[in-house]
């Protein structure tokens, strides 16, 4: 049983329909939903990974899956429109990306400012500034990519409940007993990917996770040809306000309409079941008066806003092995604003966890006991 369909939990249940497992999936909302952090229109894929070297391996077998998905299901997924990753003098954003590139070989230009602001006019970053482009990586499509996983997982026999809340998991020796707001179901084994609320399910006694409020915005730019894929490059910038990313307006978008931009930084704490207090102007201002400072050429109003839900593990790293005592229930969480550019790879590794109790795919450094 796999409980949550997000990024996680969709992909998991199609890993193991492939295998042939009979597998259920619950759902609390619907697949592609708003409610935590699968959406949005477009999500960030890196390789050269400044959060620490040992990410490399998992992403660039990512992006096999990527496009393994896009074949299965007949629609584009990844847009490969390279990344500019720019910031301040000493920059552990640029460093740390430019370090993870030459230990794993990644295809990577490291460029100052004044590279930067030739190649793409659009950019004005200040004389300082270092950068690096990686040239194969871009974005890709969330709520197209939950929605095909599980529409795949169904095709190959699994089930799936939608609109159902799952209230308390029992792990015992022999089974796990679920509890929902439409009964009980009896399983094997369950994995839980249940991004905000896991500390309602699934808590790490040692490794506390917390959810905070996020805000997007999209802008209409001045000059639309200036922010078009194909000529702007995804970006992120690690700038002294923090750090902004956004990507390219492209043809195939779903709506929201203009370019989208938002702050990566953790925002304040909420309750998943509280009431979301909606994108204010000044947090949309925030963002514009950044693009106007450092993308000039892509200045513009914002005209849409929306929030997300991170779940921040206290390290920022992911939080995935065994919970409990029971070894029937695996659990992933605290992926931390950056963890959607792993959901197929981790659907494999998920899907190893429960049926062999380990995965050859390297997320050792990602067990919770490493907080103790």
């Amino acid at each position: 049983m796999v409980i949550g369909l997000g990024a996680m939990g969709s992909s998991t249940l199609r890993e193991l329909a492939h295998r042939g497992v009979a597998a259920l999936g619950i759902e609390r909302f619907t697949p592609g939903h708003a409610h935590g952090s699968s959406h949005g229109g477009s999500r960030v894929v890196r390789c050269a990974y400044f959060e620490h070297p040992d990410y490399v391996p998992l992403l660039t077998r990512s992006i096999a899956l990527w496009h393994r998905l896009e074949s299965a299901r007949g629609r584009r997924l990844l847009h490969r429109t390279g990344i500019l990753l720019a910031g301040k003098p000493g920059s552990q954003v640029v460093r740390g990306s430019v370090s993870s590139a030459r230990i794993h070989g990644l295809a990577h230009e490291v460029l100052n400012a004044q590279m930067v602001n030739e190649r793409f006019p659009m950019f004005a970053l200040p004389p300082m500034f270092e950068a690096m482009l990686e040239p194969e990586t871009g974005y890709v499509r969330p709520e197209w990519a939950v929605e095909d996983s599980v529409a795949d997982a169904r095709e190959h026999g699994a089930t799936v409940m939608d609109r159902t809340t799952v209230t308390a998991i029992h792990a015992r020796s022999d089974g796990v007993t679920i509890e929902t707001d439409r009964g009980e179901f009896i399983a094997d084994r369950a994995v839980v990917t249940v991004g905000p609320w896991c500390e309602r399910l699934v808590p790490w006694p040692k490794a506390p996770v917390c959810v905070s409020r996020q805000v997007i915005a999209w802008l209409d730019p001045e000059d639309p040809s200036a922010c078009a894929e194909g000529v702007l490059p995804t970006f992120c910038i690690d700038a002294q306000e923090g750090f902004l990313y956004g990507c390219p307006i492209a043809v195939d978008q779903p709506a929201p309409a203009g370019m989208k931009v938002a702050w990566h930084i953790i925002g304040e704490t909420v309750d998943p079941d509280g009431p979301i207090v909606p994108p204010i102007a000044s947090e949309g201002e925030s963002i514009a008066q950044a693009v106007a400072r450092y993308i000039p050429g892509c200045r513009g109003r914002v005209t849409s806003m929306r929030t997300c839900l991170y779940s921040n593990s206290p390290d920022g790293h992911f939080l995935i092995g065994s919970w409990g005592d029971s070894g029937r229930v695996t659990a992933a969480s605290g992926f931390s604003g950056h963890g959607f550019k792993f959901m197929p790879v981790l659907g494999e590794a998920l899907a190893d966890l429960a049926m062999k109790g380990s995965t050859r795919l390297p997320i050792g450094f990602l067990s919770p006991s490493r907080l103790g």
